[in-house]
């Protein structure tokens, strides 16, 4: 029922975001594959280019192993550089020599001295030891995780901002082993007001690429009778698939004169949806003639989706620890796998789970959804 959501993915050596407006998927027809950075469809050419249909994701180097530094000027730094998952953020204990953004989130107690459900226990005393070398480590850790928050923050400007969408009136769907634990000082830093924690968040790309419906897509350039052409390409996907649920119709559409598209839904009137999206990306629309470069058509083939569930223990299990927010306080520390539906508390709280750990600041309430996403509102 959510129209307009925002994607943010967080896990060990990357962020990426998306967006999907009205219900759609935002799509583009080329990919950078091993760039070393990425700042939008305005600044291109550190990857190879890739023509091919991508959901399109802005991404930045963020993510818990993201290695904290000082330059030369001794000026801080986060990334771009991770120290993966092998040898990992120096708490994990396994030969790691330099912090990192879990290591930072340790000592200001954002996440326990134990993960996974307890089976992986964390070194304190080596993170802080990490982050001594590169000055106090409270201060070093606070403005490390400030930094990243930021750049995070331009990922998802970058698929909002930048395509005039205003990010405040998304609600921000936050997944990956390390995103719940950025996404209210991201939502803040955006004026989201609204964001949401699936089912194990860190397996939760894993589990979607499982689910995922399987598409097909087959394209004509410059089609001259559209209607009886994207009917052609329907008859050449039935030839190719044994079975069909739907298709998508498409057209990359410009103003006669233009040097770039736009694409757009291809139902009903296609210069009306192609002004809107040309008013919404660019903030006007011409008295031009229109031209189709592309139709395009995806043969989809729904796949089952099981009813995922939380197995809930029957008591609420809760403690308390001190945790820096903007400042140190007692969080209550729940256990999420013990909260039933509709069970209702406010920050400033922690929500750990086997794959993720959820950060709750002061200012922000927190609902289990009867399918047990996580729901945090602004208040």
């Amino acid at each position: 029922g959510i129209k307009n959501a925002i994607s943010f993915d967080m896990g060990g050596t990357t962020a990426k975001a998306g967006s999907i407006v009205n219900g759609e998927i935002e799509i583009t027809n080329e990919y950078e594959v091993g760039g070393r950075t990425h700042h939008g469809r305005i600044i291109k050419g550190s990857g190879y280019p890739v023509r091919f249909p991508f959901i399109d994701l802005a991404e930045v180097s963020a993510g818990g192993g993201t290695i904290i530094w000082l330059d030369e000027a001794g000026g801080l730094n986060v990334g771009p550089l991770s120290a993966g998952a092998d040898p990992g953020p120096m708490c994990y204990n396994k030969g790691g020599n330099l912090p990192t953004l879990t290591d930072a989130n340790l000592i200001l107690g954002r996440i326990g001295e134990e993960l996974l459900s307890g089976d992986m226990k964390l070194n304190k005393e080596l993170a802080i030891k990490g982050l001594e070398k590169l000055g106090d480590p409270i201060q070093i850790a606070k403005e490390a995780i400030r930094l990243a928050t930021l750049e995070m923050a331009r990922a998802i400007r970058l698929v909002t901002v930048e395509r005039g969408l205003d990010p405040s009136e998304f609600a921000l769907f936050s997944f990956g082993g390390a995103g719940p634990q950025f996404a209210l000082g991201i939502a803040e830093e955006l004026g989201i007001k609204r964001v949401l924690v699936p089912v194990y968040p860190g397996l939760f790309s894993a589990l979607s690429m499982l689910l995922a419906d399987i598409k097909i897509e087959i394209r004509r350039a410059y089609p001259k009778d559209v209607d009886v052409e994207f009917r052609e390409l329907e008859e050449e996907l039935r030839r190719k698939m044994s079975s069909i649920d739907y298709f998508l119709r498409y057209a990359d559409v410009r103003y006669k004169g233009q040097g770039w598209e736009l694409t757009v839904p291809a139902d009903g009137d296609i210069r009306r949806n192609f002004e809107e999206r040309h008013r919404i990306a660019y903030g006007f629309t011409l008295p031009y003639d229109i031209e189709i470069v592309n139709i395009r058509v995806f043969a989809v083939k729904r796949i089952r989706k099981p009813k995922i569930m939380l197995k809930i223990s029957d008591n609420v299990k809760v403690k308390e620890r001190k945790v820096y927010f903007d400042d140190w306080v007692n969080a209550k520390v729940f256990i999420r796998e013990t909260l039933p539906i509709g069970f209702r508390d406010r920050g400033p709280a922690i929500i750990e789970e086997y794959s993720a750990t959820t950060l709750v600041p002061d200012g922000w309430s927190f609902t289990i959804l009867p399918n047990y996403f996580i729901e945090l509102m602004r208040e």
